[in-house]
């Protein structure tokens, strides 16, 4: 006879007399319950089989949802070998280039030294005969081509178009999946290089704004008669009318300075357009100890209200936290440099290896620092109830942190700060009660 027990990971919150929204951190199924079916669920959690003799419907929804489990099942068991499946498959490889540290701009905020200098023809070449080698050695399905910087744009037509170009024709002829993205300031494409982009797949973008018109500009601290603001408008638009299906996500860096005049960039794009970006609000880094409390909701919600996408904070689908913690990945720099993160400042920090001319990367300790085991393989990790909705702190903090610190990398009152947010907005958009 199946005997079933409650899944650890199940998280449920009143939100008012009648009401009980819950979600398991598995499935992430958020739903509605009626409180005198959750409370029938919680009289009755060592004695299942008596809730489904009274209410097989609510059971039978509850088992759907995976907030009841059959007993013989470790959750925690599934969750590891899951989490270890992805962060050492090698059947996808994340590649992201570095073409240059320079920048047109010099944003007050940012952590990288923009250093002059451009990638090499002979480093183009040791990537492409990294690319040919890990086709050769792994059963490799798709390529997710990444352009980081620096500006990258700057150097579009020495680097960026011609080893895409070579990158798409290569996963072309081994039938491998292939995806070309991009973040940027957005200031330097013109028509006749998103037609180019267009050639190479370049689709994804991810551009910043750093607030309204004024405050945009004031930020990029040019030192001629350019409206970057404009610029940078005008050119998401192209980005729009020309490609297809184009993947845009504007994020948007706030402080408590430039939190009010925000709103004022809602004005400035038609709704056509409205319909084809997302946005992200993102605090400036530098300001989140002295700026602790700002409230952004207000903001989202004029934006949303006014046809754009938002992103809100989400659990994460996949079972990992970061594309740093996979084993297929790897970011290189302009002079050959290898890191596993881009939170970096490439020009100062050590690298996690070196790209050797033959297209071999020599690694050195901290990569292997980084993956002797995974962010979760710790008695803390393993216990927590946010599991399956965290996957484990930054696996650049924990080898930058002694064991002693954990608490300093540890993330669980955000995850479920974030939790509580994702069912909250639930209950006032969209209530279903189940059973």
């Amino acid at each position: 006879m199946v005997k079933y027990k409650l899944s650890k990971y199940n998280f449920f919150e009143k939100q008012d007399d009648n009401t009980v929204v819950g979600i398991n951190l598995i499935n992430k199924n958020v739903f509605g319950l009626e409180s005198r079916k959750y409370e029938l669920l919680t009289q009755h959690a060592d004695s299942l089989d008596e809730l489904k003799d009274i209410n097989e419907n609510l059971f039978n929804a509850l088992r759907k949802l995976g907030i009841i489990i059959n007993e013989d099942i470790d959750e925690m068991k599934q969750l590891l070998l899951e989490h270890r499946k992805f962060i050492y498959s090698k059947n996808i490889y994340r590649l992201t280039i570095i073409p240059t540290l320079d920048c047109n701009f010099n944003c007050w905020y940012c952590y990288e030294e923009h250093v002059k200098g451009v990638m090499s023809g002979k480093k183009q070449k040791a990537i492409l005969k990294h690319v040919n080698q890990y086709i050769a050695e792994q059963n490799l399905s798709f390529l997710q081509l990444d352009w980081f910087g620096g500006e990258p744009l700057l150097y579009f037509d020495e680097v960026v178009f011609p080893l895409s170009k070579k990158l798409k024709k290569t996963c072309l002829n081994h039938n491998i999946h292939f995806s070309n993205s991009i973040t940027t300031n957005g200031s330097l494409m013109d028509e006749s290089m998103i037609k180019k982009m267009k050639l190479i797949d370049l689709n994804s973008f991810q551009i910043t704004f750093d607030g309204s018109e004024n405050l945009h500009n004031k930020v990029k601290n040019n030192n001629d008669a350019r409206n970057e603001y404009k610029i940078t408008l005008n050119n998401i638009f192209k980005l729009c009318d020309f490609l297809d299906n184009p993947d845009i996500l504007v994020r948007i860096n706030y402080t408590a300075e430039n939190l009010e005049n925000i709103k004022e960039i809602i004005h400035d794009i038609p709704n056509d357009y409205k319909k084809k970006i997302r946005v992200s609000f993102q605090q400036v880094w530098q300001t989140l100890q002295s700026q602790k409390n700002i409230e952004i909701s207000s903001v989202e919600n004029e934006f949303i209200n006014s046809g754009v996408f938002v992103e809100k904070p989400y659990l994460y689908p996949m079972p990992y936290k970061c594309y740093a913690d996979l084993l297929g990945q790897a970011v290189i720099t302009q002079d050959g440099k290898v890191f596993k993160c881009t939170a970096r400042d490439f020009a100062k920090q050590e690298p996690d290896g070196y790209l050797q001319e033959d297209g071999n990367i020599e690694w050195v300790m901290p990569y292997y620092l980084r993956l002797s085991k995974t962010t979760i393989e710790n008695d803390r990790c393993c216990k927590c109830k946010y599991l399956p909705a965290c996957w484990g702190p930054c696996s650049q903090k924990v080898i930058e942190t002694s064991d002693k610190n954990f608490d300093s990398i540890c993330n669980s009152r955000g995850i479920e700060a974030t939790i509580r947010n994702i069912l909250s907005d639930f209950y006032k958009n969209k209530i279903i009660t189940i059973g």
